[in-house]
């Protein structure tokens, strides 16, 4: 018969997967155009302005100055910042440890000027310190501090402060023993 009807047993097979691919590739770029467009993100946030209460942002300049101009205040830092977890332990507890810091920030720390190693981490005592949940959580980060040998110095919130107690609290002898209050 025909000479090229020997080879058409072949070509069937090549012909019908050719087809298959044209097929899916059509199918995959309808589906692609018919998908939702991609829900855009959404950025719900807004700035607050200061950071600090009136009483905090009043402290910060006391602080401020009762320390001099050797030191530098900062504030609002992590605990997770300034206490590392130690090394001997598993990832198991080390993830906790982490955990139980992460979310919790010291008021204040004051560091030397021109090191920043930290000098003490201060906490400004207001009356939310009262609460049983806020005394348990003080207890915890005076305990962490005692531990890793950082000087802890809480101070109750008040109308006014002593300059002169305020710098001898906070740059007093550091030996992590127990946490300074003055007031």
């Amino acid at each position: 018969m025909f000479p090229f009807t020997e080879n058409l047993g072949f070509l069937l097979p090549v012909a019908l997967v050719l087809v298959a691919i044209v097929i899916g590739l059509r199918l995959l770029a309808g589906a692609s155009k018919r998908s939702p467009a991609p829900t855009p993100i959404t950025f719900p946030y807004q700035a607050k302005g200061t950071p600090f209460s009136a009483a905090e942002a009043s402290f910060f300049r006391v602080l401020d100055a009762a320390v001099g101009p050797e030191h530098r205040v900062f504030a609002k830092l992590r605990i997770a910042d300034l206490l590392a977890v130690r090394s001997g332990l598993s990832s198991s507890e080390r993830r906790s440890a982490m955990n139980r810091v992460e979310r919790k920030h010291f008021d204040f720390v004051v560091c030397e000027r021109d090191t920043l190693l930290v000098v003490a981490a201060v906490e400004l005592d207001d009356a939310s310190h009262a609460a049983p949940a806020r005394r348990k959580r003080d207890d915890f980060v005076e305990r962490a501090c005692a531990a890793a040998g950082l000087r802890l110095v809480r101070v109750p919130a008040q109308s006014a402060y002593a300059k002169p107690s305020l710098r001898a609290a906070v740059l007093g002898a550091a030996d992590g023993s127990s946490p300074t209050a003055i007031g």
